[in-house]
């Protein structure tokens, strides 16, 4: 519901009540659009075959890539699982898929190790997207981090010489305990 204004999405598996065992997930972005699928198999003993979950469509590239790139990064971090259902019955496989899976929260509670994912990330989508982006995703980065810092200024209610302070802009303002 966050991205309603930004996004579409089509669910393409057949019944989203079906359940079965999730062996693999992939994803593919195809023009301005995400789509994930599942290696599924229905129970313990048959052959998992590769079944469409859900297609996403992006009004805006930036986003899409910016997803992509999760889904991606994701994925490579979690690639030595050899199955995402756990125990031994058959789950529910859109809302694992879709609702359990959460490959955009990488947000550690450190605002350092936040910036350096979101670093991270930015790099991996402007390996996706090209060398061509790289100085929009570049500013884009600077952007986002003097909004951050703004924020947890405000957040600690810094007045603008402790700010100074802080950037190290200072002239001989020293902060009072």
């Amino acid at each position: 519901m966050d991205y309603a204004t930004v996004l579409k999405h089509e669910i393409l598996l057949d019944d989203v009540q079906r359940v079965g065992f999730v062996h693999a997930i992939m994803v593919e972005s195809e023009g301005k659009q995400v789509t994930v699928s599942a290696t599924i198999a229905d129970d313990g003993q048959s052959s998992p075959s590769s079944v469409p979950i859900v297609r996403l469509e992006f009004k805006d590239a930036s986003l899409r890539q910016f997803v992509y790139a999760c889904w991606r990064r994701f994925l490579e971090e979690h690639a030595r699982q050899k199955k995402w259902t756990k125990g031994k019955k058959p789950e529910p496989i859109y809302p694992l898929v879709v609702n359990l899976l959460e490959p955009l929260v990488y947000f550690a509670p450190g605002a350092g190790d936040n910036l350096r994912v979101i670093r991270e990330t930015m790099e991996a989508v402007a390996q996706e997207a090209g060398s061509a982006d790289l100085a929009a995703l570049e500013t884009e980065i600077e952007r986002l981090d003097r909004e951050i810092d703004a924020a947890v200024y405000e957040l600690y209610g810094l007045a603008p010489e402790e700010v100074a302070v802080v950037e190290g802009r200072s002239q001989g303002v020293e902060l009072s305990p």
